[in-house]
C-alpha cells in the first residue's frame, strides 16, 4: 500500500468536432455540405448545378486539388470579403450572396472583411 493514495483526475470534456475536419472534404463531400444547408434568402436549398457551379468558381481545381480544408474556406472567404468592397451594383450583390453560402455551409464565421 502506499502512503499517498492516488487521486483520480477528472478528464476533460472533449471538444467538439468542427464543421469541417482538419484534413478536409473530398471535392463530392463539398458540394453535399453545400446542399444540406437551408438559405433562407433563396427560400429553399441549391439545386445540383447550383452547387456545382459554385464550387467550380470558389474553389479551382488547380489550385484547390481534389481537398478543400478549412484553411481553404476561410482563405476564400476573406477574398470574397476583399472582392465585395471593390465591387459595385449586380456584381456586389452576387459575391454578399456567395459569401453567405459559404458561411451558412461551413459554420464558422471569418474576421476581417
Amino acid at each position: 500500500m502506499a502512503l499517498f493514495p492516488r487521486k483520480s483526475i477528472p478528464r476533460k470534456p472533449t471538444p467538439q468536432k468542427p464543421t469541417f475536419p482538419k484534413s478536409g472534404y473530398t471535392r463530392s463531400q463539398f458540394r453535399r455540405k453545400l446542399g444540406d444547408a437551408w438559405y433562407p434568402w433563396k427560400s429553399g436549398q441549391l439545386g445540383r448545378r447550383e452547387r456545382i457551379g459554385l464550387e467550380k468558381s470558389l474553389f479551382p481545381y488547380r489550385r484547390y486539388g481534389s481537398q478543400i480544408s478549412d484553411r481553404d474556406i476561410k482563405r476564400v472567404q476573406r477574398k470574397l470579403g476583399k472582392d465585395i468592397f471593390r465591387a459595385r451594383g449586380p456584381e456586389r450583390k452576387k459575391l454578399t450572396g456567395y459569401r453567405k453560402i459559404l458561411k451558412k455551409a461551413a459554420g464558422f464565421k471569418v474576421k476581417g472583411k
